[in-house]
């Protein structure tokens, strides 16, 4: 049985702010992106054995993007991810495929309500201006892989 690979280029990150049907924006000159999933253990150690509770599920969008002097009018800048930090502005964030064909969310859908928790920018001798970013998950999210 021949496997067909998930491309990353086909899942962009989008966010727009919460509470609306309104655009989603894409960030801008994005290198990479990951969502990390975990759940918070505790574990009580007894004369009986050891005990383990499990905290809630917890995910957050982490990345890095390129810089951008011109912008188009639904990328997302870093200038966006600091004014969104400064203001706690509630976003929602998500990664699917196919985006704007087939059925939403068929081969891959990731989504939740975010805060802007990181943004870095980084100058280094040699290469272009770059930021990282951490968008921290509030609440539930979704999250459906295809098989």
């Amino acid at each position: 049985m021949a496997a067909t690979a998930l491309q990353s280029i086909s899942y962009p990150l989008q966010v727009r702010p919460s509470g609306g049907n309104g655009t989603w924006y894409t960030l801008v000159c994005l290198e990479n992106y990951s969502v990390p999933l975990a759940r918070a253990t505790n574990v009580a150690e007894t004369f009986c054995g050891p005990f383990t509770g499990l905290g809630a599920a917890t995910f957050s969008f982490t990345g890095s993007a390129v810089c951008n002097a011109t912008p188009a009018a639904t990328e997302v800048t870093m200038t966006d991810m600091v004014n969104w930090l400064l203001n706690i502005t509630l976003l929602d964030a998500r990664a699917e495929a196919p985006v704007g064909g087939g059925s939403t969310g068929d081969d891959l859908f990731v989504e939740g309500n975010v805060y802007v928790t990181a943004v870095e920018p980084q100058f280094s001798t040699g290469q272009v201006v770059k930021f990282t970013f951490t968008l921290s998950g509030t609440g539930l999210f979704t999250n459906v892989i295809s098989s």
